[in-house]
């Protein structure tokens, strides 16, 4: 689908710009006093994450983005590849590795994700902030900085190892902030 006019572009739009899926993050539409107007657009490229500032014409046309975002069951690891099932038509997607990035350690089988696809190809997957995950073993009591808390290593359920106040005991249930990787509290 063609936009009519650059100024149409809104927040939030995805577009296809030089051949690869952006995100209209803001767009100021210019009109001097002389000459023709323009729009100043902030885009988001959906492959890189990288920002770019670009100008355009009026008169400039995009292309709206084919992206959708599917919600996929996660099944299994495959070599390099993460395998996910569309439950509706039961469809299997494979995602490469590098479009997990780091968030790979937080991957669980059986668990939903947001994935989405431009052109029927997976180019990210949304992950929560936090996750609850079970403690399978303890380690080493690691002492803290200067308010003196301690703290010991939990081996979480998918491996990650984390910090974790004393209290905690093997097959607690922990809930983890992914940004950070921290504790943040025992699910009862």
């Amino acid at each position: 689908m063609i936009i009519n006019s650059i100024n149409n572009l809104k927040s939030g739009l995805k577009v296809t710009f030089k051949g690869e899926p952006f995100l209209v993050l803001s767009n100021e539409f210019v009109k001097p006093g002389k000459g023709q107007a323009f729009s100043r657009v902030t885009l988001r490229n959906l492959l890189t994450n990288k920002l770019i500032d670009k100008t355009f014409r009026s008169t400039d046309l995009l292309e709206e983005a084919n992206i959708i975002d599917v919600n996929l069951l996660y099944l299994y690891k495959d070599n390099r590849q993460y395998i996910f099932m569309n439950e509706k038509c039961f469809e299997y997607i494979a995602v490469d590795r590098k479009i997990l990035g780091s968030n790979v350690k937080w991957l669980l089988e059986q668990t939903h994700y947001v994935v989405t696809l431009w052109n029927n190809n997976p180019i990210s997957v949304c992950f929560n902030n936090f996750i609850s995950l079970k403690v399978v073993s303890l380690n080493i009591l690691v002492t803290g900085d200067r308010i003196h808390k301690s703290y010991q290593l939990a081996t979480l359920s998918t491996g990650v190892i984390v910090k974790v106040p004393l209290f905690i005991k093997v097959n607690n249930v922990v809930k983890i902030d992914i940004r950070s990787g921290e504790y943040i509290s025992r699910i009862q």
